[in-house]
């Protein structure tokens, strides 16, 4: 019984510990792949994403408007 244990608990720890690596492998790739690219858009282009969305800031949006009215 003991034995079975002792053959679980090391094929959880052995998987834990391979997706472990699997993990940090893969987040390595993705930060080369960001110190490499010149910006934002080569980045996106790279790894194969669509553009972030626009940003809803309000106050930028009245400063906007209050620009066209006085232009």
């Amino acid at each position: 019984m003991t034995e079975c244990i002792f053959a679980a608990i090391l094929f959880v720890v052995i998987a834990q510990h391979t997706w472990t690596i699997f993990q940090y492998k893969q987040e390595r790739k993705d930060l080369l792949t960001r110190l490499m690219a010149r910006d934002l858009t080569e980045y996106q282009a790279a790894i194969n994403t669509r553009p972030p969305p626009k940003s809803a800031n309000p106050i930028r949006d009245n400063i906007k408007r209050q620009y066209e009215a006085v232009k």
